[in-house]
């Protein structure tokens, strides 16, 4: 079955609300074997009206956000029943529960507030247990003279829609759909890998499976590869994929790198440090944005100035002067002093030159070096990062990060 969205509001198209929607309502229907095919976004005008009689004929299931407020331009009741041949009815019920619901907070009823009891004739109304505007569900073909969809008509606001849907949505769809499509989706996240080459080692092979869709979306530092298909499909293009791409497949549960890093240094009882100069402190943040890396994540040090450098990890001034910050020997050094100060079991290191200027013949902008300290050894890896001045960070963020993380399964 064909399941389209329309996105209402005037705001989403001026860039001042982002659409939440999208993401929530694919997510939900997958497991019923159901695919957003299209999704249009439309202002608060009568385009809702022309969007609506122009999608009909094209699917079976219609989901439509936004606009059923109490303020003159949340009109999509009114188009959605213009758009059916269907007049607009009063609800007692639901006109009685909006009056009980202000009273109740002390807020001051106004006659737009009524319209919200308005629903379509022949819907089916479904309850907002977060706010006071009801969505309602229409039958395909509700009005016999104009073909039409199974419609769901919801609220804008993500916390009202989402319950909503779980609660009321879901059991409706279940009854359209008795017998859920056999499908599956399944994702990895690649590091150290250009999409080019992820697809060299895995595309083809791949897509020689019936019925497999294969995807792919390339992020500062990593790819995400997405293949959907029925089970025995799934389970063999799974097989291929862990084949070819083996340790540079760092999650495959939807994991951020850093995520990855904090689990596997806790089920190792390890612990890390960072000492940054050209990240300015992203590694610290990203592993710290992971609920219980206090465990694992001991210190970092942003040392910017190559006095920081030498006060605080204790960086030889000669190796500064004679090898310039940006360098093997430098990043080395900065890994070992983080190490040493912070009593980790590991530490990362950055130095590099991130741009626009301030690079050099010898030292391009976009040159970095990761320096890695464990107990055993230290290691330094030079990487080439010609972009503008965030994505570098980026980058060089996500590689430090796979050094770990390779250095840790590896043991």
């Amino acid at each position: 079955m064909r399941a389209m969205l329309i996105n209402t509001g005037t705001e989403l198209l001026l860039g001042d609300v982002q659409d939440a929607h999208l993401a929530f309502i694919a997510g939900e229907i997958f497991q019923l074997g159901l695919r957003i095919v299209e999704r249009r976004t439309v202002p608060d005008s009568d385009v809702i009206r022309r969007t609506l009689t122009e999608l009909f004929p094209r699917c079976q299931i219609l989901f439509v956000t936004g606009g059923l407020g109490p303020t003159t331009d949340d009109i999509t009741r009114e188009m959605v029943a213009k758009s059916l041949g269907l007049e607009l009815r009063q609800d007692p019920q639901l006109l009685a529960w909006l009056q009980q619901r202000l009273q109740v907070r002390g807020i001051k009823w106004t006659s737009g507030i009524a319209r919200q009891a308005d629903v379509v004739a022949g819907a089916h109304v479904l309850p907002n247990e977060n706010g006071s505007a009801s969505g309602f569900y229409l039958k395909a073909n509700i009005n016999p003279r104009i073909p039409s969809p199974h419609v769901f008509v919801l609220p804008g606001p993500p916390r009202e829609l989402q319950p909503m849907f779980r609660k009321f949505v879901l059991p409706i769809l279940h009854s359209i759909i008795e017998v859920p499509l056999p499908v599956e989706r399944r994702s990895y996240s690649i590091a150290a890998m250009g999409e080019s080459l992820v697809e060299k080692a895995i595309g083809e092979k791949v897509l020689a499976i019936p019925g497999i869709e294969l995807g792919y979306c390339a992020l500062p530092g990593q790819v995400e590869v997405r293949i959907i298909g029925d089970p025995n499909a799934i389970q063999a293009a799974d097989a291929i994929i862990r084949r070819e791409l083996r340790l540079s497949i760092f999650s495959d549960n939807d994991e951020a790198l850093e995520e990855v890093i904090v689990r596997l240094l806790k089920q190792r009882r390890q612990t890390l440090a960072t000492a940054e100069s050209c990240t300015g402190g992203l590694i610290a943040n990203s592993i710290t944005n992971v609920p219980g890396a206090s465990e694992v994540f001991l210190a970092g040090y942003v040392t910017y100035a190559n006095s920081s450098k030498t006060d605080i990890l204790n960086v030889d001034p000669k190796l500064l002067e004679k090898y310039g910050a940006v360098s093997e020997a430098v990043a080395r050094a900065m890994a070992e002093g983080g190490r040493a100060r912070a009593g980790s079991t590991f530490a990362l290191a950055t130095t590099g030159t991130a741009g626009p200027t301030g690079g050099s013949l010898e030292k391009p902008v976009g040159t970095v070096y990761i320096g890695f300290a464990a107990p055993d050894a230290t290691r330094v890896k030079k990487f080439f990062f010609p972009t503008d001045r965030e994505t570098f960070k980026q980058l060089a963020t996500q590689s430090a990060l796979d050094l770990l993380r390779r250095k840790i399964i590896k043991k």
